[in-house]
């Protein structure tokens, strides 16, 4: 599955800094993801394993925005933790919303 990055806050919020059509094709940890993938950094003490992530994007709290940015896209929200839980459960559901609609299809 893919979705891109509009899609993903369409579907759960959160403020996005970054290119709204990169397409991430996966879930990865910080230390494991590629370009390709979506991660999140919810503990301020792995911040080292934030600056070295290769992930295309990591979903961060509003304090470790900075920190993010300096690397590369990122999603801000209060509860990355939760929103990464929410993330995997949108993603095993194949993208779709409660609608069942799905991005490609205008449904976020």
């Amino acid at each position: 599955m893919q979705l891109d990055l509009a899609s993903v806050v369409a579907a759960l919020g959160g403020e996005l800094f970054g290119d709204p059509s990169l397409v991430v094709t996966g879930l990865a940890p910080l230390e494991t993801a590629t370009p390709q993938h979506l991660s999140f950094l919810s503990n301020p003490r792995y911040q080292q394993q934030l600056l070295a992530s290769r992930a295309a994007c990591v979903v961060v709290a509003p304090q470790m925005k900075d920190a993010a940015l300096s690397r590369g896209a990122c999603i801000v929200s209060d509860q990355p933790y939760v929103y990464f839980a929410k993330l995997t459960q949108l993603w095993k559901r194949g993208g779709a919303c409660s609608t069942g609609r799905y991005p490609s299809d205008g449904g976020y």
